[in-house]
């Protein structure tokens, strides 16, 4: 799957400058005082293969995030799947269906709770997602797959992704 936005981590480069320009006139003492300073910087990345230099400002990066509603919590007609990040969550396997939408949306959000990086909370039967904090949150896979008759859940993106708080790209870090 394409990737949204990606960042490097930080890092710090030296840079050879002069402080004052050379005036030979002067003899030794009008030679260019040399220094180094050092330049911090990430390179981001999006999908449209842009690149851009600077800082991520913020602590922290939102976290990435996505809405699971259930429509319908009758999985007798087939399969249902939610996949989140890199896990796939089965229905009446990882969890229970059925007792009501509100019932199954609180064991949906029990089960996104047990995933590493993730956690969720249900209101009613719409569970509330949070995912890995981080530039790369946007990047986690969110769908749903269904092989019965019925759409159990509707999710919010429906564009395969989590949602993720866009990253503020700072300017550069020039350390004198």
């Amino acid at each position: 799957m394409p990737r949204k936005t990606r960042a490097q981590p930080p890092f710090t480069i030296l840079v050879d400058g002069l402080i004052q320009g050379s005036d030979p006139s002067r003899g030794t003492a009008g030679n260019p005082v040399r220094s180094r300073r050092a330049y911090e910087f990430q390179v981001f990345t999006t999908d449209g293969n842009r690149y851009y230099n600077g800082l991520s400002e913020g602590e922290p990066p939102a976290p990435a995030t996505a809405t699971l509603t259930v429509a319908d919590d009758d999985h007798t007609t087939g399969y249902a799947y939610i996949y989140i990040g890199d896990y796939q969550l089965v229905a009446d396997v990882d969890y229970v269906t059925g007792g009501g939408v509100n019932a199954t949306a609180t064991n949906i959000a029990a089960a996104i709770s047990r995933l590493k990086d993730f956690s969720a909370t249900a209101l009613g039967a719409v569970v509330s997602i949070d995912g890995p904090l981080g530039l790369d949150g946007e990047t986690w896979r969110f769908e749903g797959e269904y092989g019965g008759s019925k759409t159990n859940y509707t999710l919010v993106p429906a564009d395969g992704f989590l949602t993720s708080g866009d990253p503020h790209i700072g300017p550069p870090d020039l350390i004198v």
